[in-house]
């Protein structure tokens, strides 16, 4: 687990908050021999990443829709543009 959350801290630039017991422990306590603070921090970390994720999903959508939207923009200038009222000549 370790590895995994300073591969996210380094890679995505996620903020983790992580109890230190947890980050100790490194999956070698199984969860019934885990003390009721231990057992709350596990809680806190997995609220935490849910936390994480879901801001990350929004960060990307929002990224998304804002290039749909320069997209859209685009086509409507380009259309505009070669679609302009012309002189014919009669």
């Amino acid at each position: 687990m370790n590895d995994w959350i300073r591969a996210q801290e380094e890679d995505e630039n996620a903020v983790l908050m992580m109890p230190p017991e947890l980050l100790a422990a490194d999956n070698k306590t199984h969860y019934r021999d885990m003390t009721i603070a231990e057992f709350r921090g596990l809680k806190d970390l997995v609220t935490n990443l849910e936390t994480q994720g879901r801001n990350k999903r929004k960060y990307i959508l929002a990224g998304q829709e804002r290039d749909l939207e320069n997209l859209v923009s685009e086509l409507l200038q380009t259309a505009e543009q070669y679609n302009a009222p012309r002189d014919v000549a009669l």
